[in-house]
């Protein structure tokens, strides 16, 4: 594995596709039926929470290559795996209150906190957090598998048998 941090360029080709998904979805906690009937959501908030969600989904990054380059190995999978979902629950419960409480705060755009939104946005970023980050590991581990593969192969090669 190489020893970078930065999103390789899969990785932002999936934020490309997710993240304005995950704020349409967030800008509809937030306000409903609102969303598809105020210009001003579309031109404030959308690219607000566009933005930040792109932020938080770099943080997300960032830890995933920082702790393989801390626990690189196949025997350290259970500490990184738990690490990283620990990270990323806190990652996003953090983002999502932040989002919740300064909208509520600042009345952007009429907002009033509703405890079951909020529940709710917590609910589907826990889901997709428990699905995405083993998903991510096991696709880790696979290339971890195939680099070791590749490396007893050089190791067998290097070795005359006659």
């Amino acid at each position: 594995m190489s020893k970078r941090i930065r999103p390789s360029k899969s990785e932002w080709l999936s934020a490309i596709v997710v993240v304005p998904i995950l704020a349409i979805i967030l800008n509809w906690l937030l306000f409903k039926q609102q969303l598809w009937q105020a210009s001003n959501i579309w031109m404030f908030s959308l690219p607000f929470t566009i933005a930040y969600i792109l932020g938080v989904w770099y943080l997300y990054i960032y830890s995933i290559h920082w702790l393989r380059m801390r626990y690189p190995s196949i025997k350290q999978t259970a500490r990184r795996a738990l690490l990283l979902a620990s990270v990323h629950i806190g990652l996003m419960v953090t983002a999502f209150t932040l989002v919740f409480f300064s909208y509520h705060v600042f009345q952007v755009h009429g907002y009033t906190f509703e405890r079951k939104d909020y529940l709710l946005a917590l609910l589907i970023g826990s889901a997709a957090t428990v699905i995405v980050t083993p998903l991510r590991e096991g696709i880790y581990l696979f290339h971890k598998w195939k680099e070791s593969l590749v490396q007893k192969a050089h190791s067998i090669d290097g070795v005359n048998f006659v």
